[in-house]
């Protein structure tokens, strides 16, 4: 899945003109930042190095490919699973790709940190139906003082993980949608049991893992995850589709059996 970054991006540069350029590379920093915070070291350095191509000199690209590299440095790659990722922390550079998330809360005009004005942001934010905004300021009043009204803070970070999780989930936003839901497993939140949240997020892991080796060319590799996808479940996103067209692809014997177990046409 380290290439992934590598095919989204070609397509963007097929041509030499500046705005063509432009969006390849705002679409690879979204791209980045997302991979950066799951922890997804190989693809964010992968994307990293394209942008540089596109253009050098960025200091926050080369700190982005410098702490990819050493996160790959000092944790075990995965090869043999490529459904599991190394259970590591962003560094605290990261945030340097974009601007930070976390607000800054100001009263006359000097930063201050005042948790019932952020945890009062958070609400109308939520109110207003601006979740993404209530996450990070509910994170903030969280991460700060997690002794703060820590019931009620931690209750509305529940109901905001699951919301924005359906919301990235329907919009097809599967690394995103992994990533606030695991932060809801992670808060021991009481999430709705029809969902079944535990076999979304496993279904969404192995669906990114096999596109993107699918996407990078690596069709025995995304036929042996598309394989394990099919094996729970053919109807999630484009599992059926993709899966065939790897198992196509891939032509070896197991693959072969797999699309004619699951009729491939």
């Amino acid at each position: 899945a380290g290439v992934a970054g590598y095919r989204d991006g070609v397509n963007d540069a097929a041509t030499n003109s500046a705005r063509t350029r432009v969006a390849a590379v705002n679409t690879q920093r979204a791209y980045i930042v997302t991979d950066l915070q799951a922890a997804n070291w190989e693809s964010a350095l992968a994307r990293c190095q394209y942008v540089a191509t596109l253009q050098p000199g960025d200091p926050n690209i080369s700190k982005c490919i410098q702490d990819s590299q050493q996160a790959l440095n000092a944790t075990a790659t995965p090869t043999q699973s490529p459904t599991s990722l190394p259970p590591t922390q962003v560094p605290a550079t990261v945030s340097n790709v974009t601007a930070q998330a976390n607000p800054t809360a100001t009263t006359n005009g000097s930063t201050t940190f005042d948790p019932q004005e952020w945890y009062a942001r958070a609400q109308e934010e939520v109110r207003n139906g601006h979740l993404e905004q209530a996450k990070d300021l509910l994170e903030a009043v969280h991460d700060t003082d997690p002794t703060f009204n820590q019931k009620e803070v931690e209750s509305a970070l529940c109901s905001t993980y699951e919301s924005l999780g359906n919301q990235y989930d329907n919009e097809g936003r599967l690394s995103e949608m992994v990533i606030v839901i695991k932060k809801a497993i992670k808060l021991s939140c009481r999430l709705t049991p029809n969902k079944n949240w535990p076999f979304t997020i496993n279904a969404a892991q192995l669906y990114l893992d096999a596109k993107a080796y699918l996407d990078a060319g690596n069709y025995r590799l995304a036929s042996i995850v598309f394989r394990k996808l099919m094996a729970l479940t053919t109807s999630y996103q484009r599992t059926f589709e993709l899966g065939c067209q790897a198992f196509a692809k891939a032509g070896d014997a197991d693959s072969l059996a797999a699309s004619k177990q699951y009729n491939c046409p």
